[in-house]
């Protein structure tokens, strides 16, 4: 039988290359959840300054390392539909509601899209399941008054 310090000797090794594989993966999982979060915030901002072919850039690269990350899909969308690409953009925010039905962003950003592209009703019926969701939000109010004028001053609605 051996001795309890070849045992040890022997377990030791592994046991400490294995602590070591663990610690390397958790500081490289963590690595990639700051670069993510950097990478959208630098997206944002990109968004917020009107650099919308930079914010793709980094949103993309968001999305790459966390595919179901739904503030970086959904600025992703509204800066493709920014620069007019609006077939590009509703895929972002259909994925988002996939995944959270009740997020009232992505039901905005749909309904931007649905005003773009002269659905009115759809628009209406969208916003008002934004609001519904959040009651306060302020662009949701601002775009439905807007289009309560539209529908009121215009005949083109029907």
């Amino acid at each position: 039988m051996p001795s309890r310090s070849t045992i040890l000797g022997r377990l030791f090794p592994s046991w400490v290359a294995i602590r070591r594989q663990k610690f390397t993966f958790t500081k490289q999982s963590r690595y990639n959840q700051i670069l993510q979060m950097r990478t959208a915030i630098y997206g944002n901002a990109f968004l917020m300054n009107g650099q919308y072919a930079d914010a793709e850039k980094a949103l993309r690269l968001a999305l790459k390392l966390k595919p179901r990350f739904p503030e970086a899909r959904i600025n992703l969308g509204l800066t493709l539909s920014f620069l007019g690409r609006l077939r590009d953009a509703r895929p972002h925010f259909e994925k988002t509601l996939k995944y959270q039905p009740r997020n009232a962003d992505a039901l905005f950003g749909m309904a931007l899209i649905a005003m773009t592209e002269g659905n009115f009703d759809e628009a209406a019926v969208l916003l008002s399941g934004a609001l519904r969701i959040n009651p306060r939000m302020s662009r949701a109010l601002a775009s439905q008054a807007g289009l309560r004028k539209m529908k009121s001053s215009d005949s083109a609605w029907r």
